[in-house]
């Protein structure tokens, strides 16, 4: 697989990945015997592949699992004592 040329805007871009993520994604690619970018590749194949009505449906499906991971992460982590105060009896 080639990669496509980079055109000005992908230059442009400013991404940035979560390194816990992408090691994780690498790890899985590689299962399969790809490198990250082919694996994206891949994905990105089968999301355009769908019908419009269906990719829509499972992007989101995608965004409202991101969310709720979101937010539980977020309320998980708002629940904690401040530190130096947990197990401090009132």
């Amino acid at each position: 697989m080639q990669s496509e040329p980079k055109n000005r805007q992908t230059e442009q871009m400013d991404i940035k990945v979560d390194k816990t993520l992408y090691r994780q994604a690498r790890q899985v690619a590689s299962w399969y015997g790809l490198t990250v970018e082919q694996a994206i590749y891949y994905c990105f194949r089968a999301i355009l592949a769908l019908s419009e009505s269906e990719r829509i449906a499972y992007l989101t499906e995608l965004l409202a699992e991101y969310r709720a991971s979101r937010d539980e992460r977020f309320w998980g982590s708002s629940m904690k004592a401040p530190a130096g105060q947990g197990d401090r009896a009132f």
